[in-house]
């Protein structure tokens, strides 16, 4: 029985080994034949040698498989006897260990397959691997039932053998029927277990090939962020220059992307742009201006038919629209300028496309501002801070009297202020998408100071706490950005300046009596910061000054901050009679801090004044080298002060200054006249300067006035 068993045992190993290298060779085939290899270097090498433990696997249940058949097979020899088994019970044992073997076979093929790490697998070569194990599935069978009968019939010699070689009588055991009925009952279970085992590959194939795919779309978009935003462009990886030019500022990004989708297992990918803009007038009729619409040409003009500012334009004549321009201070792309661009990108392998994704790049993710027509994907209007103004601050008792004090003057609309304190936390209000997310940032994007969630019609109104606490004095930007299911609004900033003093009013003149019936009267308004240069600045438009309760008319110097009254028909310092005069001077700054100052000076006139005017610092006197000399000198008079319209200068004797012009030549401060002829005088020519000037007091008569006359040359080396 031992040795029958033996010899037994190896005739059904040898069998079933046939059967499974048989099934795995068919497996094998149908892969290499339907393309899976192609794309990824030596990964076939490494499915033909068996890079897997499938291979011990299949070993131990190929041997414990023919052990079971080889025992149950001799035992049902010895319950028959040997001369009555008939060859249809040896066939049917055998039949049954080879389509065992054969599966397994398969088994160990598919599961190295799956699991081999090399090999990239796509949906696509699935099917055409799964088609030609249908077509050679009916190969295998003639194979493994030739093969079967031949073996089956060896082995039934070796069992009937005798000594003398004579054979027995027919022997008895399965009909053919019951052989029929067993191997239909056997193809069906592994026809069963082959769609189970498809089934389950499938499945395995899309999830790791999506895996795989939304892994290098990630990346890929990744990459494309860092791209200029205008240059990104349509392109295709199989294309000569990515279907670009030579010269294309980020062709090495493009071929890191390639290399990684080749690498990942996939032929080529592609990137597609769709001009996008905020359809702010409701151009596509459905009566929302927050939706978004693509660049639309249908009469091919390359203009969009809804905005005719948005177009292409070969502003260089080169042909092609890859170039970008500035108009106004702007940069401006040859392709449209919408700031947004819907970006597709897609993955194929060989002709299929196997992967696509969508998503929405703006111009304001680098730029980290947004324009009035911002493309970002989320919009975002914050209306209060607004932009350039100013915060105020109660928290002092200087502060609150200085608000609080009231001028004749209101700011005008132009000049906006909050106010931000501990008391009154600052406001931030506006509007975005419908319960978006609103997160703001104060003076950096990386640190969320606060955040609030829009109502559903995505309008937010709040004090925050946080961000009044991050202020700072001077200058602070506030960026806001909106989120809403992975999507983002740009970085909106709000540029405002928080000012902590309130201004001062100093310098006042004159005081006391001034011997002159024009008098510099003036003072300088301050605003300067605590521990910052960058202040709200004072508000030009509600300074008043005030001459005895009556408000006169004043210059404001914004680079001195001086204040100075003039009289609008001169431009010059009013002429005053002799009295006493009380000066009021409001101001305040651009952050709603008020201040008001007072104070009293008397004009009186010297009379008689025994000493006439002075005429000094005459030039040019003697010779000069230019041929447009400034001429003129100083006139004053320290007891009764000059009276201006009675100052006339003569050259050449022509009237070049009077009552007429006097106030555009004389500066009544530093007692200067000064006059430059508007032509070229000749070289070597003399002339003559004539000037007179009187003083207010009337006696002694003789003493009122003085006239002064020089001469000088012109003498050019």
């Amino acid at each position: 029985m031992t040795k029958k068993l033996r010899f037994v045992f190896f005739y059904i190993l040898f069998i079933a080994v046939f059967s499974a290298l048989l099934g795995w060779i068919i497996i094998a085939a149908a892969l290499i034949d339907s393309g899976v290899f192609e794309n990824t270097p030596g990964s076939l090498y490494n499915f033909l040698t068996l890079k897997a433990p499938a291979i011990w696997h299949l070993a131990l249940l190929l041997l414990l498989a023919v052990g079971f058949t080889a025992h149950f097979l001799l035992r049902r020899v010895e319950k028959t006897g040997k001369d009555k088994v008939a060859i249809r019970t040896v066939f049917l044992y055998i039949l049954f260990q080879a389509l065992v073997s054969t599966v397994l076979g398969w088994w160990l093929a598919i599961s190295t397959f799956v699991n081999c790490e090399d090999i990239e697998i796509t949906y696509s070569s699935f099917r055409r691997f799964s088609s030609l194990i249908y077509r050679n599935v009916w190969a295998l069978i003639f194979l493994i039932f030739v093969s079967v009968g031949i073996f089956s019939f060896i082995i039934l010699r070796r069992l009937r053998e005798k000594p003398d070689g004579k054979r027995k009588e027919k022997p008895h055991g399965f009909g053919l029927v019951e052989v029929m009925i067993a191997i239909s009952m056997m193809l069906a279970v592994i026809a069963a277990s082959i769609t189970m085992l498809q089934i389950s590959v499938i499945g395995t194939v899309k999830a790791r090939q999506q895996a795989y795919a939304s892994r290098l779309i990630d990346m890929i978009f990744s990459k494309l962020r860092n791209i200029d935003f205008f240059y990104l462009f349509d392109c295709d990886s199989s294309k000569e220059y990515f279907n670009l030019y030579q010269d294309y500022p980020y062709i090495g990004v493009l071929n890191i992307l390639k290399n990684a989708v080749t690498e990942s297992g996939f032929s080529r990918f592609t990137v597609g742009i769709t001009f996008m803009r905020r359809d702010t007038s409701d151009a596509n009729g459905n009566g929302l201006t927050s939706d978004l619409i693509p660049f639309t040409d249908n009469n091919s003009d390359l203009v969009d038919d809804y905005d005719s500012e948005i177009r292409y334009y070969d502003s260089n004549n080169d042909g092609d629209y890859y170039d970008t321009y500035t108009e106004n201070g702007r940069k401006i792309a040859e392709q449209p300028d919408t700031h947004l661009k819907e970006v597709t990108v897609t993955l194929y392998k060989n002709s299929f496309v196997i992967a696509r994704a969508v998503r929405l790049i703006s111009l304001e993710e680098f730029s980290g501002t947004e324009s009035p027509a911002s493309g970002a994907s989320l919009s975002l209007f914050v209306r209060q801070p607004a932009n350039a103004t100013y915060l105020y601050n109660l928290d002092t008792i200087e502060r609150q009297n200085s608000f609080n004090l009231t001028i004749d003057k209101s700011y005008p609309d132009t000049v906006v202020a909050y106010r931000a304190d501990v008391v009154y936390a600052i406001r931030l209000w506006g509007e975005t998408d419908p319960q978006a997310n609103v997160h703001f940032f104060v003076n950096d994007t990386e640190s969320e100071i606060d955040s609030v969630q829009a109502d559903m019609n995505g309008d937010f109104d709040f004090q925050s706490v946080p961000v009044t606490g991050q202020l700072i004095e001077g200058k602070n930007v506030i960026w806001a950005r909106s989120t809403k299911e992975g999507n983002s609004s740009a970085f909106t900033p709000r540029e405002v300046i928080l000012d902590l003093k309130p201004p001062l009013i100093s310098d006042t003149s004159p005081l006391g009596t001034v011997h002159d019936r024009t008098p510099r009267v003036s003072a300088v308004i301050s605003d300067t910061g605590i521990s910052t240069d960058a202040v709200s600045g004072i508000c030009a438009e509600v300074i008043t000054l005030k001459s005895n309760g009556t408000e006169v008319d004043h210059s404001y110097d914004s680079s001195t901050d001086e204040v100075v009254w003039i009289d609008s028909s001169t431009l010059s310092y009013p002429v005053l009679d002799e009295g006493n005069y009380t000066i009021t001077l409001q101001a305040g700054d651009n952050a709603y801090y008020k201040v008001s100052a007072q104070w009293s000076f008397s004009i009186s006139i010297s009379d008689p004044d025994n000493s006439a005017p002075s005429i000094a610092e005459k030039k040019p006197c003697g010779s000069t080298q230019s041929q447009m000399p400034e001429i003129g000198c100083r006139v004053f008079d320290n007891q009764s002060g000059i009276d201006p319209s009675s100052i006339v200068m003569k050259v050449d004797g022509e009237t070049v200054v009077d009552s007429s012009n006097v106030f555009t030549y004389y500066n009544s401060a530093t007692g200067e006249v000064s006059w430059t002829p508007t032509s070229e005088y000749e070289n070597g020519s003399q002339h003559t300067v004539e000037i007179s000037a009187s003083h207010w007091a009337e006696n002694p008569e003789d003493k009122k006035s003085r006239s002064q006359t020089w001469n000088f040359t012109v003498n050019v080396p």
